[in-house]
């Protein structure tokens, strides 16, 4: 049965008019916890009492109704109700009589079933438009606040320019969710305080402006107000100690650079010190921020503006904006040792910054998205369990390539990427602090709009492309300041930063630029001549070399509707191509320049390899001898340098001729 809230009375409708109060109360009682998840839906049961942010639910501990009697009030508003029918009738604006109608239907009359009958509650849209609406109604009645208010004056604070006055006396605090009015609490001369009926208190504040590179978060008006007189520092006032977490979670989003301080009231005549409880939740929920009370004597209480009244306002600026030692320094006892958390387990480990370098063409960006696809989708990797995750690919170069190469995967892997799990950027990002504070808003914005979690895995393709203006990859300076960037990504998301690299120095065995590069790196490998080699794990085993053929894969009937996708072979030896001894020089010297000179389609012949080792180096030798240099001995001893090049990966036989490995790569997928 559906029952309609918005009925006006039950007026004329014979015997339902009558009912025994008093039953109706009992029943609530005896399924008090439904009734309360139902009509105040967002709560927790706590200690015998239900506790949620205010009358209509919520988040918040401000609010709470003893589960056996069903008398509860909200501190915040004020507002109290004697049993469940009382309440019922004030979230509802309805009559005593209507309430008592809709508990009796809601708990099914005098028969009591084993479950309640369903009843329409208002949406959190009907709740939010009401709020709305009865705040604005109160608030356009207001004027300019006078600075001699009886209760301003007590507390020896000017009235902000955006709060105001009522003309039957008491003073106005507009409670925002962003810009919409939700709630207006009213402050009577005697320090009475409630919220309008109809507003709302959970995730509502007021911001008293000021300077924004501290920002303080407090429960009521008139410590805002001395917090911000004494320091000229940002305010944001929460009204009560149990909508600090909420707040707070919100002030994070709007000053996400601010240094951020908890003013919590320091009450120790409560169990439980409700305000710097509070306060310290806010901070642990945020993951930031400092909790500050004043330092009352064990046993007494009081809040800032106690504090000021009593010590003055010069005092308290020392106390709320002295140095404090961060958590920057911990004990190295105090911290748990704990195992390896991989991302791709044994292979990238997380939180983490790293890089993969090789040269072009030699399918670095296709195993980069092969991993990040995984990581999207938590398909295994290799048979390796990977952590699934968000995933955000930064493209410097390429970008148009990457919904042909994700399709491709999911055509050969069999496996769909889901929605709202990899996301690619529209253009380039230069990594200076402001770009990289820009994204950081952009990602938190995402994860709230797409209601997912922070990213497993930020990609940055390529590294030459993200380094800001006229930055040298050469200077460690430069480097140093790239990686500083992409440490803050790490650890503002607790996340793998893996950035994409082009190698540079001798034949491929390193990355490109400084060597800074590599020394902060967690981890790095490197992608050549068909070979994916560890170069550097900090804390773990290096994983074994892993050998790949890029595989053509057609997922359309289009001509352009193909890509490729990486094949993995695990048994391969370690790339021994990084050899740098002169013969080894001297062999893929020769080697290219046979290549050129025969133009048979990228090969070459062994004879031709022949003549341009003795043309280059070896003019004075016999060719028998050159031979044995290239190619095996006769009697089978020995490893001539071509035959080493082709067991290391750089060359490969086909029928008879010889092709470069980085050409074949090259060839088939140009840059």
């Amino acid at each position: 049965m559906i029952i309609d809230l918005n009925r006006a009375g039950r007026q004329g409708e014979g015997d339902d008019d009558e009912i025994d109060f008093a039953l109706v109360n009992q029943q609530a009682r005896s399924r008090l916890l439904q009734v309360l998840e139902h009509w105040m839906p967002g709560g927790t049961a706590k200690g015998g009492e239900y506790v949620c942010g205010d009358k209509f639910g919520g988040a918040g501990e401000s609010c709470s109704t003893n589960l056996t009697t069903g008398v509860g009030s909200d501190f915040a508003s004020g507002e109290k109700w004697g049993d469940p029918v009382d309440m019922v009738a004030q979230i509802d604006a309805c009559s005593m009589l209507d309430a008592a109608h809709r508990l009796r239907e809601f708990c099914g009359g005098s028969d009591m079933p084993e479950r309640p009958q369903v009843v329409r509650l208002p949406t959190v849209e009907e709740r939010r438009e009401t709020a709305l609406k009865s705040s604005w109604a109160l608030w356009m009645q207001g004027e300019k606040c006078p600075d001699g208010h009886p209760y301003l004056q007590r507390k020896q604070v000017r009235p902000d320019p955006n709060i105001r006055y009522h003309p039957d006396g008491y003073l106005m605090i507009p409670l925002r969710d962003g810009m919409d009015l939700l709630g207006v609490q009213r402050i009577w001369p005697d320090g009475t305080k409630k919220v309008n009926s109809g507003g709302r208190v959970s995730g509502c504040y007021h911001t008293i402006v000021g300077e924004p590179d501290t920002v303080f978060v407090c429960e009521g008006y008139a410590t805002g107000m001395t917090l911000h007189i004494a320091t000229g520092k940002t305010v944001v006032v929460a009204v009560s100690a149990g909508n600090l977490p909420a707040v707070a979670v919100k002030v994070d989003k709007l000053f996400p650079r601010s240094r951020l301080v908890l003013a919590a009231d320091n009450d120790q005549t409560v169990a439980g010190n409700p305000g710097v409880t509070a306060a310290k939740k806010a901070v642990a929920e945020v993951g930031r921020g400092e909790v500050l009370f004043p330092p009352y004597p064990q046993g007494s209480k009081g809040d800032w503006n106690d504090y000021a009244l009593e010590h003055g306002g010069a005092a308290l600026q020392q106390l709320v904006l002295a140095r404090r030692r961060s958590d920057l320094l911990i004990d190295v006892t105090r911290i748990e040792s704990r195992k390896p958390q991989w991302l791709i387990e044994r292979f990238i480990e997380t939180p983490g910054t790293g890089m993969v370098f090789g040269p072009s063409g030699a399918g670095k960006s296709f195993f980069v998205l092969d991993l990040a696809l995984c990581v999207a989708s938590g398909r295994k990797w290799l048979n390796l369990e990977v952590r699934g995750g968000l995933v955000i690919y930064i493209c410097g170069e390429g970008r148009h390539g990457i919904p042909r190469r994700v399709k491709a995967w999911e055509q050969h892997r069999n496996t769909r990427v889901p929605a709202n799990r990899f996301f690619i950027t529209q253009r380039g990002l230069s990594f200076d602090p402001e770009a990289v504070g820009a994204l950081a808003d952009d990602v938190r914005a995402l994860v709230e709009e797409v209601g997912g979690t922070i990213p497993a895995m930020i990609v940055v393709d390529t590294l030459a492309r993200a380094l800001p203006g006229q930055a040298d990859e050469n200077s460690a300076r430069d480097s140093g300041l790239f990686v500083a960037q992409c440490d803050r990504l790490q650890q503002e998301f607790n996340c793998v930063v893996l950035a994409v690299h082009h190698s540079g120095h001798v034949e491929g065995s390193r990355a490109r630029g400084s060597s800074a590069l590599k020394g902060a790196m967690d981890f790095e490998y490197r992608v050549q001549n068909g070979r994916i080699e560890c170069t550097k794990m900090k804390d773990a085993e290096p994983h074994s070399p892993i050998g790949f053929l890029l595989k053509p894969v057609k997922y359309g009937d289009d001509e352009h509707e193909s890509s490729c996708v990486l094949e993995y072979e695990l048994n391969v030896k370690k790339v021994l191509s990084g050899s740098t001894t002169t013969k080894r020089k001297q062999a893929r010297e020769a080697v290219r320049l046979a290549i050129e000179r025969e133009g048979l389609d990228g090969r070459c012949s062994k004879d031709g390899i022949i003549d341009c080792y003795m043309e280059l180096f070896a003019p004075e030798k016999s060719r028998e001898a050159v031979r044995k240099t290239l190619f095996r001995n006769q009697d089978g001893r020995g490893r001539g340098e071509v035959l080493a090049m082709i067991e290391d990966g750089e060359l490969m036989e086909d029928g008879g001729f010889f092709v470069l490995a980085e050409e074949v790569t090259n060839a088939m997928f140009p840059t």
